[in-house]
């Protein structure tokens, strides 16, 4: 009886252990996903923008948002947020009451950025500049799902060629 409550009180330490490490992004498993609400400066040419004659939304930002959705096999919906393209505390508002679950909006990576939020890998660099994405503290694993598309956009050449159309250059 006691060789039996032992054995079992192992594999119950076991089984709470393995829980635990599966709430951290080991690299492995990712999180499965249907859509990713992107906030982003609607005006901000050329990374999101509206079309003055059509009213489509459009711009690097978008085409790269969308190819990561493509890429993921999910829908990409993009939330226009109130912001000015400096102001730290209304894009952690905005993911902070889950409004959107990133900020894709021509994100530079900064000190001040990385402090605050979980940042992306670069996405594309124009002159010295790297973009990122930016996601909650708490949202590692969704950032891993999205660096994975990234990575594979880059590799498989479709990253330079948005650069190209957007920048002029292979960037």
């Amino acid at each position: 009886m006691k060789k039996t409550l032992s054995v079992l009180l192992i594999l119950a330490i076991c089984l709470s252990l393995s829980a635990i490490a599966g709430c951290t992004d080991n690299g492995d498993e990712l999180p499965v996903l249907t859509q990713l609400i992107v906030g982003f400066d609607d005006s901000l040419k050329p990374m999101g923008y509206h079309d003055p004659d059509t009213g489509e939304l459009m711009g690097f930002d978008i085409d790269f948002a969308n190819a990561v959705g493509g890429e993921l096999e999910i829908k990409i919906i993009f939330q226009p947020i109130n912001w000015d393209g400096s102001d730290l505390e209304s894009m952690l508002a905005e993911l902070n009451c889950k409004n959107v679950d990133c900020i894709w909006s021509g994100l530079e990576k900064t000190p001040q950025l990385e402090d605050a939020m979980i940042l992306s890998k670069s996405y594309a660099s124009v002159g010295e500049i790297d973009y990122v994405v930016g996601f909650r503290k708490e949202d590692a694993a969704l950032c891993a799902t999205v660096d994975k598309a990234i990575k594979a956009l880059q590799k498989s050449g479709v990253a330079g060629e948005l650069s190209a159309k957007w920048f002029g250059g292979d960037n």
